[in-house]
């Protein structure tokens, strides 16, 4: 990377640390996180784009602003994530809008971090799964689809990848059996994750823990930058 491509990625890793330990401590993130973000990347964003003028490189730089800006709006629109996610992408196309460096097939530094962070959002599904196939029979001797007696199999099945059994209320986890256990949930109510912990009686039942993505993004900007696009590799794999 160039030393000012440097600098900023700098400051958008220490940004997005602070944003990810207010997300995982109070399920919130502060705009002033993204405004200081940007306001401290964005003037060495243009002054690159004032030495590379005769290049293709602003017109890049445009197009990966708009087209990230308009990829983190539409998957807030539907609701894949929360707008402190959608604020994290845009920050970072105004911070590092495009990269030449490391392994990638195309040069929109955000997208490739959002798609990097989702990549690594699914070892949270592999690890419930090795938990609840593995651990929790050998640690607690529960069987594997205990409490989830009386769903169909494909739900019992789908509920190894979502959740696991705890000792709830479990601040952060949501419950994600409803109704004494005859439908199950996929997507608990933000709420659902800060239970009081002194109303009702305790219960051993199935939950789904509460990773804000904003930490998988942040996973998402640091391995761009140490290695490039993690499907770098399948692409140039499936177009020789």
């Amino acid at each position: 990377m160039n030393p000012l491509e440097l600098v900023n990625a700098a400051i958008a890793s220490l940004m997005l640390a602070v944003a990810s330990y207010m997300d995982l401590k109070r399920r919130e993130v502060d705009d002033w996180v993204w405004m200081l973000l940007s306001s401290l990347t964005l003037p060495l964003t243009l002054y690159l784009c004032l030495l590379r003028w005769d290049t293709q490189y602003p017109l890049i730089v445009a197009a990966s602003v708009a087209l990230s800006s308009l990829l983190a709006l539409i998957f807030y629109k539907f609701e894949f994530y929360g707008g402190a996610d959608a604020k994290a992408v845009i920050s970072l196309a105004l911070a590092l809008p495009a990269s030449f460096y490391g392994n990638r097939f195309h040069p929109f530094y955000p997208i490739t971090t959002l798609l990097n962070g989702l990549l690594v959002s699914l070892s949270v599904p592999v690890s419930l799964l090795t938990y609840n196939l593995v651990v929790r029979p050998v640690l607690r001797g529960e069987p594997v689809f205990a409490g989830l007696e009386g769903l169909p199999l494909h739900k019992r099945i789908g509920a190894l990848f979502l959740g696991t059994r705890v000792d709830w209320p479990k601040t952060f986890w949501a419950k994600i059996l409803l109704k004494n256990g005859e439908r199950l949930s996929l997507s608990p109510p933000l709420e659902n994750y800060f239970p009081n912990p002194l109303s009702g009686t305790p219960e051993r039942t199935w939950a789904t823990p509460g990773i804000p993505l904003i930490i998988f993004i942040a996973l998402g900007h640091a391995l761009n930058v140490l290695y490039g696009d993690l499907l770098f590799p399948v692409v140039t794999l499936l177009s020789r």
